[in-house]
């Protein structure tokens, strides 16, 4: 099956410990979603899922957070401590 992002080369692909990692220091250097999802060659969705896999992020479950993500802040026992608006996905059809 041809990939329906061209201009996503790894989109489907499994993620690896050294791309999850790569991640994981590019959004603690503050990367926007955007840039993210070209730094990895993935859709903005992809980005979103796996940020949220790793608890940095967390989507809400009301109507005024939806289509929102929101980066965890964790105190220094690892609890959440507050969120702080990181990105908005409210367009499906604009996650690529």
């Amino acid at each position: 099956m041809a990939n329906p992002y061209p201009h996503r080369p790894h989109h489907g692909a499994p993620w690896d410990d050294q791309e999850k990692g790569l991640l994981y220091l590019r959004f603690e250097l503050d990367d926007s979603l955007d840039e993210l999802a070209d730094a990895h060659g993935r859709t903005r969705c992809a980005i979103a899922d796996q940020l949220e896999d790793q608890g940095l992020v967390v989507k809400l479950d009301s109507p005024e957070a939806a289509g929102m993500l929101f980066r965890v802040i964790r105190n220094t026992d690892g609890e959440i401590e507050t969120l702080r608006r990181y990105a908005s996905v409210r367009n499906p059809a604009s996650l690529d």
